[in-house]
């Protein structure tokens, strides 16, 4: 930024804090105090599912912290959407090349929409694992969550199309070693609870 730009480097700097609040709240887990598979549920641009957060889910049972787990995610997505909007409004003014600004503009909407999948996911995980551990769960609502969850990757694989500069895209299996099959991961734990309403409601209409 050039001298005389103090508001858009303070702005700046507000925007790397609230980086860190939406990592902490979006990836890891303050509820449980970060808990172990909080830290090793993604993996380079894998993301994990039942193998690697059902036990988290179990202690956030256990806890009765199902609305503060799913707080989190919503604020982290709420979180990165502020960052794009501070930067739009106090700091993109304040950058003359047309390079750089498009670049963080497009880094700061990919966050976004990348919190939003996993918001969406905890969504359907926080809903599906009431049911997996015999609590009262909303058929409805993880219905809803489910579709949520499917329009989240629509618009981030149409971000990813749209921009040219936008890092690489995340993907819905776990990790594998090169040459190895992908391990089952976010999709396949969403898709149980696709599968299994798809399953309730043929039955209902029997």
């Amino acid at each position: 930024l050039p001298s005389g730009s103090a508001p858009a480097c303070a702005a700046l700097r507000q925007v790397a804090l609230q980086s860190a609040v939406a990592t902490l709240h979006g990836h890891y887990a303050p509820e449980l105090s970060c808990s172990d598979p909080c830290w090793t549920w993604t993996r380079d641009d894998r993301l994990g599912g039942r193998d690697q957060l059902f036990g988290h889910f179990k202690k956030v049972a256990a806890a009765g912290a199902w609305d503060e787990s799913l707080g989190y995610k919503a604020n982290a997505t709420a979180t990165a959407a502020a960052m794009r909007a501070t930067f739009d409004r106090a700091v993109a003014p304040a950058i003359a090349d047309d390079a750089t600004r498009h670049f963080v503009n497009t880094t700061l909407q990919y966050g976004e929409h990348w919190f939003g999948i996993v918001e969406a996911a905890w969504g359907v995980w926080v809903e599906g694992a009431k049911k997996d551990l015999g609590q009262p769960y909303n058929a409805s609502l993880l219905l809803q969550r489910i579709g949520d969850y499917d329009a989240a990757w629509a618009a981030y694989r149409a971000f990813g199309l749209q921009r040219h500069d936008a890092p690489s895209l995340y993907q819905p299996v776990y990790f594998n070693l090169p040459g190895g099959t992908p391990a089952a991961g976010m999709d396949a734990w969403v898709d149980e609870y696709r599968n299994a309403t798809a399953r309730s409601v043929d039955a209902a209409t029997l």
